[in-house]
């Protein structure tokens, strides 16, 4: 704003402007930070729960195959060897959570967390879980057969 004084004119912003400009701008940023978490919380959900459709169905196969589902302890082998003897050729990026190392397994034979996934079961049926950020609460796959 331009005041004069005298003869002299003086430019610039008073200081209620300028700190009315710095709340609106901490303002709209808390709410963009709020917004993207939750939006990365709910992508990673996504990833967990297609995950655990691909693993339910690889799962499905090995039943078909043996008869019975895998135990817990062959869940909860390394990725590799799950991927060479339990779940044949299943990619090893399906068995690690979003936010776990790629490559890693990521199932533990207790309730989930959000970087675990959860595997109870084996022989005529299993229950996959795993831990939504979004809602705070544990999401359930269940064999078919039971």
């Amino acid at each position: 704003m331009a005041k004069k004084y005298g003869k002299k004119s003086i430019n610039g912003f008073t200081l209620i402007e300028v700190v009315v400009v710095v709340c609106i701008i901490a303002i709209l940023s808390s709410i963009g930070a709020y917004s993207f978490g939750k939006v990365q919380a709910n992508t990673r959900d996504s990833q967990r729960s297609s995950k655990l459709t691909i693993i339910s169905e690889a799962l499905e196969k090995y039943y078909s195959q043996n008869g019975e589902y895998p135990s817990c302890a062959h869940m909860t082998a390394d990725a590799y060897t799950i991927s060479i003897q339990t779940l044949k050729d299943i990619d090893l990026d399906v068995l690690s959570t979003p936010s776990d190392p790629s490559g890693t397994n990521s199932f533990a034979c207790s309730t989930p967390t959000t970087d675990k996934f959860g595997y109870i079961g084996g022989g005529s049926e299993y229950t996959l879980e795993y831990f939504s950020e979004s809602d705070k609460n544990a999401v359930s796959v269940k064999s078919s057969h039971s």
